[in-house]
């Protein structure tokens, strides 16, 4: 999934609705647009660098997604000037993002380097940040012929949006994530750096309270209070998601239950039900889809060899 950093960990965590997720990235001179639609439950972390500033929309009604460690609605505009995000989201989203120098929207509006956090615009900017979404979607719109629309206009369009979400912003300042989320989320870290360590371990919910450094009771609070996941089943859901990884990028054909033997699944028929549950299909399907893709692939490459 392309993103805005070089370097993203994207865990899907609830199973797939309806169409499928897609992404699109639309430069625009020096102003790039990204539009992610996401048909599940999806958890990002990256990191940066980045010289330019990331502003984020989310569509409406975005109940439950959070950026930073905050919610963030519909009203609001995550802000990174480093590259980096925490996003998460228990359900499906639509995302708009404007990567951007800060400079050409408001000085000193960016919230400094690993300081990700939301502008809270004024009430009154409502109407205006419906329109950036809407110009922004625009950005990817096409014309009869198939080709997108902002190739025609592209310092028109980049001047649109530039100018639209300077009025969004104006007045606004950037809220970062409380002392007490910040707590939260250094016992989630540090449960989670365990559990990674002792993979092949039968873990319980006080061993990695004792490794994060607090009781059961609070692990569990600040797992359902970040993902809305319990340790052992959030765990569990990072996992599967390393097995697809691995089997998309597997180039020697392991077996497939070798490799899911290396991130603790033991259980082939438990591991299969998982898997097909949480990603809608089997292991042996995503190793098939993979090798198509590779193949394919390499037949384009293969070709334009032969015409260049």
């Amino acid at each position: 999934m392309p993103f805005l950093a070089l370097h993203a960990d994207y865990v899907q965590l609830t199973s797939s609705h309806g169409q499928s997720s897609s992404s699109a990235v639309q430069v625009l001179e020096d102003v790039t647009v990204h539009r992610h639609i996401i048909n599940h439950g999806n958890q990002m972390r990256s990191e940066g660098p980045s010289r330019k500033t990331a502003f984020g929309l989310v569509a409406p009604p975005a109940r439950a997604v959070s950026f930073a460690g905050m919610r963030w609605t519909s009203d609001d505009i995550a802000v990174s000037s480093d590259g980096g995000l925490n996003l998460f989201t228990p359900e499906p989203a639509s995302f708009i993002w404007v990567v951007v120098d800060a400079a050409h929207v408001q000085p000193g509006l960016a919230s400094g380097p690993g300081k990700p956090g939301l502008a809270k615009p004024h009430p009154a900017r409502t109407e205006t940040l419906r329109k950036l979404r809407s110009i922004c979607a625009s950005a990817f719109e096409r014309n009869e012929d198939g080709k997108v629309a902002a190739e025609s206009s592209t310092t028109h369009l980049r001047e649109l949006i530039v100018q639209t979400l300077r009025s969004a912003l104006t007045g606004s300042e950037v809220v970062h994530e409380s002392p007490i989320v910040n707590r939260y989320r250094k016992i989630v870290s540090r449960a989670e750096a365990f559990m990674w360590e002792n993979i092949f371990e039968r873990l319980d919910l006080k061993s990695i309270a004792s490794a994060a450094g607090c009781g059961v009771r609070t692990l569990t609070y600040c797992f359902s209070r970040t993902y809305g996941l319990g340790p052992l089943c959030y765990f569990k859901i990072h996992r599967l998601n390393a097995v697809r990884l691995a089997l998309e990028t597997d180039n020697k054909m392991r077996p497939i239950l070798d490799i899911a033997a290396d991130y603790g699944f033991w259980h082939q028929g438990h591991f299969g039900a998982d898997y097909r549950k949480l990603f809608g299909v089997t292991p042996s399907d995503t190793r098939r889809e993979a090798a198509s893709i590779a193949r394919s692939t390499s037949r384009n490459a293969v070709d334009h060899e032969i015409l260049t």
